[in-house]
């Protein structure tokens, strides 16, 4: 059987639950559009055809002249929309998959039922001075997958300060529907640099779960788990109850989970193995390879993706990722 039980309004990867939030969320006007002023000065655009001209100019020189003015006025022109698309500007587009990553809030960001009275979605823009950090963050983790298989999947990022549902704080969550992930950088964390990529990975694994649901088998997933194991209700109760730790954790390892969280919901406990597929580093391997039940995981999780692209295979994975790569 697929995994067509899954089925929650809103999934969770959020590692900072018991973090509080300072900031409040922000309404954003319809048509609302960001707004540059041109640092160029009028008088230099200007030549007074009227102005006399020493009988020593040549026509060549009066041309030879325009075009250098007209040439100056190109560079600058290109040099203000360079650095004014490279600073302050709330999105941008990745030239190699179309995907639009947006660091604001927008109007009808998510789907029309997470703004429902009981779902109550909110979010707060990213502060404009952690943007080019982020967008580093965020090239590195698409670098991970081949582009015809972002172009397929994913549409859309938010990264954002936070996320608010049910009125919980969120790390990240995904959209199924609009192709698009959502993912938090709360400055409180520690190491968050690290964490904002394994939000990308834990929620965009989210999306390639529920389009190929049956690229991956429930039953063998769930018989690796001790015999009288049973999944919690989910993410948002385990952010709920303040049980929704991703530190790697031996008691755990022992009976097949990474951490605490993986053993919230099936789907968590998948998209937990994903994303350190993507971003664990040698700590996630030296454990890969010291407990069995995590390394028949990891291996059925490496299956699954490798049925949506052969480039995924466990030596793809395992080597060190040391630059961004895009096929």
């Amino acid at each position: 059987r697929c995994l067509s039980d899954w089925s929650s309004d809103v999934c969770s990867s959020d590692l900072s639950a018991q973090l509080p939030f300072q900031s409040q969320a922000v309404n954003v006007p319809r048509g609302s559009v960001p707004v540059f002023h041109s640092f160029i000065h009028r008088n230099f655009l200007t030549w007074n055809p009227g102005s006399k001209i020493s009988g020593n100019i040549t026509r060549s020189r009066i041309l030879s002249s325009c075009l250098m003015r007209q040439n100056s006025l190109l560079i600058l022109l290109l040099l203000f929309f360079t650095l004014n698309r490279l600073s302050g500007q709330s999105s941008f587009i990745d030239l190699k998959t179309g995907i639009e990553v947006n660091f604001g809030v927008r109007e009808n960001m998510f789907p029309d039922h997470w703004y429902s009275e009981k779902i109550n979605g909110k979010a707060v823009s990213l502060s404009s001075k952690e943007y080019d950090r982020v967008t580093m963050i965020i090239k590195k983790a698409l670098g991970r997958y081949p582009s015809s298989l972002l172009k397929e999947y994913l549409k859309n990022i938010y990264a954002l300060n936070s996320l608010n549902f049910y009125g919980l704080s969120y790390g990240g969550t995904f959209s199924v529907s609009k192709k698009t992930v959502y993912i938090t950088d709360d400055s409180l964390l520690y190491e968050k640099d690290t964490f904002i990529e394994s939000f990308f990975h834990h929620e965009f694994s989210g999306i390639l779960l529920r389009k190929h649901p049956c690229y991956i088998s429930k039953k063998e997933w769930k018989s690796v788990n001790p015999h009288d194991f049973h999944y919690g209700k989910g993410g948002r109760e385990a952010i709920r109850n303040g049980n929704a730790s991703m530190v790697f954790d031996s008691a755990f390892n022992e009976k097949g989970f990474l951490n605490k969280y993986s053993q919230s919901a099936l789907e968590e406990d998948m998209n937990v193995v994903a994303q350190n597929l993507f971003s664990g580093g040698k700590t996630f391997w030296d454990i890969v390879d010291r407990y069995d039940k995590i390394k028949s995981k990891v291996l059925l999780m490496i299956g699954f993706y490798h049925k949506i692209d052969p480039v995924f295979t466990e030596m793809y994975f395992r080597q060190e990722f040391s630059s961004t790569r895009r096929h």
